[in-house]
């Protein structure tokens, strides 16, 4: 009988400070783990910006390859552009129902598709209406200084206070929420550590399905 119910993981920030303590802003290398203290991927940490971003004036990139998104998780900035190639020698149906940007195109390989704008803050849930198993997510930041974590759990980004946002696709069942967290206390150690809980709730795979249903209309 297939799991489900709701679960939780426990996500742990840690983030390492120097022994001066936290200053106005720096960069930092964070790390985020899961309760059983293995890394977690393509999560995004966010600081707000000290001073303005500019809206980078080439076009950001997410690229279909061997069926799958790539990068699996796209940070842009508010009002950034996005290409769409198409890799696979076979052809993709994109989509997105995410209120930051609701679109569709039809990719076949070799052809150039139009660029999309994305110019609401947000996280936008992509999906492919021909290959179900296609997931991706592009993070639309605001003023936000950001990073995504590798494959050790491991982010390189500009800290600025001490209040941050952190974004992942199993905080919660929509897998658009945010959690804005607090680095409220120092761990004395060298270097310094600042360590916070976080809860993740996830449905089960019937949430799975009911994303999948909500696609547009087939080829």
């Amino acid at each position: 009988m297939p799991f489900r119910f709701l679960f939780h993981y426990l996500l742990t920030i840690a983030t390492f400070v120097s022994a001066f303590g936290i200053s106005t802003a720096y960069g930092e290398r964070l790390q985020v783990i899961d309760q059983d203290g293995n890394p977690v991927a393509n999560a995004v940490v966010s600081f707000p910006s000290q001073g303005p971003i500019p809206v980078p004036e080439l076009n950001a990139v997410i690229d279909q390859i061997d069926k799958q998104f790539a990068p699996h998780v796209l940070v842009v900035q508010k009002g950034q552009w996005v290409n769409f190639p198409n890799s696979d020698d076979i052809r993709h149906h994109v989509y997105s129902f995410s209120d930051p940007k609701t679109f569709e195109m039809r990719l076949f390989n070799g052809t150039d598709s139009e660029p999309q704008l994305f110019d609401q803050q947000g996280i936008v849930v992509l999906g492919c209406n021909i290959h179900d198993e296609m997931r991706g997510f592009i993070y639309v930041a605001d003023q936000e200084n950001t990073g995504v974590t590798d494959a050790g759990g491991y982010a390189e980004v500009q800290v600025n206070g001490s209040d941050f946002d952190v974004w992942h696709e199993r905080l919660s069942a929509s897998q658009t929420e945010k959690r804005t967290m607090s680095i409220d206390s120092l761990i004395d150690g060298s270097p310094r550590q600042v360590r916070i809980t976080l809860v993740i709730d996830a449905q089960a795979e019937e949430d799975e399905r009911t994303f999948r249903s909500r696609k547009f209309g087939n080829d």
